[in-house]
């Protein structure tokens, strides 16, 4: 195959030079026709990466711990609060892209594709958007088609979620001993109108697990979702403070206290282990859930 391209006219003093750049993008359809409606969609993304000066969107994935407990799995991409900020509170560039929610998938094998998979949970923001559409290929019919991509409900953001059944052999719960597979993304969606993808999943955080029981001598006095009473000791404050056991193999016996500062729109919270006098959690402002 060969290709005549013409350039220019270009205005060059003698021993000046001008760059060109060259992006070979190919698509294949179900016919000829279709094959050049793929072409073209392709080519919107190699036009927005030279827009963008070769900058391509990056956006955070899952930082992903798991609990290994009896025929019972926790997972948890909530510990970490520097990547919950970085994930689900700044914008990715370029795009635009912001924060909309998390899906929880169950895999063949360590490395299999997500699509090889199956989703087991999607938790997302709750505001004007549920199920995100995009731009794809359909394999079917051979055209560029809008679809739906993500699955949000609008029921809000989790960060753990606890497997006790194997979904992709259709098996109401897990063995021990048994290796299982499993995989975190984030996604986000685009705010800059026309940018292509307009939705964008994260790189999967993934997992081999195996449940099992107990360490021999190892006994734990709680069990994953078991909450614990907190107390208002001191102060006037109206807020509550609710404790659920997430992975009952990291418990402490430790004692915490949550104390406010500041006032009006700068109050502030921070988590203070009483027993060891480390501050686990300092200046938070929004509102919510936090794991320690």
């Amino acid at each position: 195959r060969r290709l005549l391209l013409n350039s220019g006219p270009f205005s060059l003093a003698p021993n000046d030079t001008n760059e060109i750049v060259v992006a070979v993008v190919t698509g294949m359809g179900a016919d000829r026709l279709s094959s050049v409606s793929v072409l073209k969609f392709n080519d919107q993304f190699a036009q927005n990466t030279f827009d963008a000066l070769f900058v391509v969107p990056v956006v955070p994935s899952p930082n992903l711990i798991v609990a290994q407990l009896d025929r019972n799995i926790v997972l948890d991409w909530g510990w970490d609060p520097q990547t919950i900020d970085k994930s689900e509170n700044k914008v990715s560039n370029p795009g635009g892209y912001v924060f909309e929610g998390y899906n929880v998938y169950q895999i063949p094998s360590l490395g299999s594709d997500i699509n090889q998979g199956k989703r087991l949970a999607t938790y997302d923001l709750i505001n004007s958007y549920s199920v995100l559409l995009d731009f794809t290929f359909d394999q079917a019919s051979g055209l560029i088609i809008t679809k739906p991509v993500q699955f949000g409900s609008n029921e809000g953001v989790e960060h753990v979620y606890k497997f006790s059944a194997d979904a992709l052999n259709d098996k109401p719960a897990l063995n021990n001993g048994q290796d299982y597979y499993l995989a975190v993304t984030a996604y986000y969606r685009s705010t800059t109108p026309g940018f292509l993808p307009q939705v964008l999943e994260s790189s999967p955080s993934r997992a081999r697990v195996t449940p099992q029981k107990p360490v021999p001598g190892t006994q734990y006095h709680a069990t994953a979702g078991d909450a614990i009473s907190a107390t208002h000791s001191a102060g006037t404050a109206e807020g509550s403070v609710s404790v659920q056991v997430v992975d009952p193999s990291r418990l402490t016996g430790d004692t915490y206290r949550v104390t406010f500062t500041g006032t009006g729109a700068a109050k502030t919270y921070n988590i203070l282990d009483v027993t060891t006098g480390k501050t686990l959690f300092f200046g938070g402002r929004n509102y919510g859930t936090d794991w320690g």
